[in-house]
């Protein structure tokens, strides 16, 4: 199937996003307050704030040594302060990087847990590797997915007849950005 057709045809779970609310998962402006362990800020961290994502997570169809199957390439997403508020107020790309007009942070997974809901993406712990600019992600030392909603690779379609294909897979999930605490 052409990399067009593929992602064609994975529309429609954009669709039952909808039907599974973000707020329901974990409230877009505030961490919950029970998290595992391995996910948890450094003591002397405070959260600086929250954004939510509306996105997909993209994926590539590869052979790794000899196992075809869907491999993680990036997410792409649109940024925003959540509770209905759908103004764009940052991004979230490849690095994973995410960033706004004054500046960015890129991030390293430090730990992974699985989402309370088996058919979306771990929840992640991510420490800044690099920083541009002087805004707000300037001073981001971690930050947290949690609260996620699908975006897992597809069940089927890479074979080895679809080498290089692209599936992009809708996801939603809130973003916590955290801070060395200022005294």
């Amino acid at each position: 199937m052409p990399r067009v057709a593929l992602a064609l045809a994975l529309l429609p779970l954009a669709g039952s996003l909808g039907s599974v609310a973000l707020a329901d998962k974990v409230d877009p402006l505030s961490p919950p307050a029970s998290l595992p362990e391995a996910l948890r800020p450094a003591a002397g961290q405070e959260l600086a704030f929250a954004l939510r994502a509306d996105g997909v997570q993209i994926y590539e169809c590869k052979d790794a040594g000899g196992v075809v199957a869907w491999a993680f390439r990036s997410p792409e997403a649109t940024l925003s302060a959540g509770n209905g508020d759908k103004k764009a107020a940052a991004r979230h790309f490849a690095g994973p990087t995410w960033a706004d007009d004054s500046g960015s942070v890129v991030g390293t997974v430090a730990a992974k847990a699985p989402s309370p809901d088996p058919t979306a993406i771990p929840w992640l712990k991510l420490t800044a590797a690099s920083h541009t600019g002087t805004g707000r992600f300037s001073e981001v030392s971690t930050v947290l997915r949690l609260g996620t909603v699908a975006g897992v690779a597809p069940p089927a379609g890479c074979d080895a007849g679809k080498l290089g294909a692209v599936a992009k897979v809708p996801y939603q999930a809130s973003y916590f950005f955290y801070r060395a605490a200022k005294h």
